[in-house]
């Protein structure tokens, strides 16, 4: 009877509890980013002239792609800057942001991801950032700095701009 020598079985067995082991790491980073993220929501966000910062800002898809992910839109409708801002898909992973400006560039699809953190996102100005593919993304967390503390949000994709 042929089958799987002792040798294989073993490192089948081994394969199998690396990826078991990284399922639930990643489980739980996924579920602490959720938690985090959620719970930011419920506690008052920054106010500028008592008008809450994340009422102002909105994400768009913007039916184009980069490297075959979607690409979205994260427009600050405030007159106040947003420092060190971050950009979290609900799976907690940091997305890439290819652009900061007024327009979108034509040649998206050919530029890179910026390298140079911190970003500021100036007022009535926008940031062009790469999501995950999945169908079911409409929320993501945005995180910056105000005052020496961080500020976050969850913030769910809008219709049309």
């Amino acid at each position: 009877m042929k089958g799987f020598s002792p040798h294989k079985r073993k490192l089948a067995r081994r394969r199998l509890f690396a990826l078991a082991t990284l399922a639930i790491i990643l489980s739980l980073l996924s579920w602490q980013a959720v938690l985090s993220i959620r719970g930011a929501s419920s506690v008052p966000t920054m106010s500028v002239n008592g008008t809450a910062i994340t009422k102002n800002l909105h994400v768009y898809d913007t039916g184009r792609t980069w490297a075959g992910e979607p690409l979205y839109q994260l427009k600050n409708n405030d007159t106040v800057a947003l420092q060190r801002i971050n950009i979290f898909s609900w799976s907690a992973s940091l997305l890439p942001i290819l652009y900061i400006g007024e327009q979108l560039p034509s040649d998206i699809e050919s530029r890179r991801p910026l390298a140079s953190p911190p970003y500021t996102l100036p007022a009535k100005q926008s940031l062009w950032f790469v999501g995950p593919a999945s169908a079911q993304t409409n929320m993501f967390g945005v995180i910056w700095q105000a005052d020496g503390h961080e500020e976050y949000v969850s913030v769910k994709v809008s219709e049309g701009e």
